[in-house]
């Protein structure tokens, strides 16, 4: 746990130690797509599209480029067509 339990502030409210846990743990989360060396293809997500009535959609990363970070995401409506298209033959 990398939130100060000492901190007077966070110790007294437990709601907000829990949304500081939260916060540090997406940071490493994000951490992790922006420096690790791992393939993160196959992995749900869910991404902002700021240009876009639906704001907000989850997909799957099809392509993640290890050296450019660019990724690939499918979204789940591409997706179960995709999955009832090869189902039927």
């Amino acid at each position: 746990d990398e939130v100060d339990n000492q901190n007077p502030v966070l110790r007294d409210n437990p709601q907000l130690h829990e949304e500081v846990k939260g916060w540090l743990k997406n940071q490493k989360v994000q951490e992790i797509f922006m420096q690790g060396p791992y393939s993160l293809n196959g992995y749900r997500v869910r991404v902002y599209r700021q240009d876009s009535a639906t704001q907000w959609f989850t997909g799957i990363i099809t392509h993640h480029d290890l050296f450019s970070r660019n990724m690939v995401v499918m979204n789940d409506q591409v997706h179960d067509w995709w999955k009832r298209k090869l189902s039927r033959g």
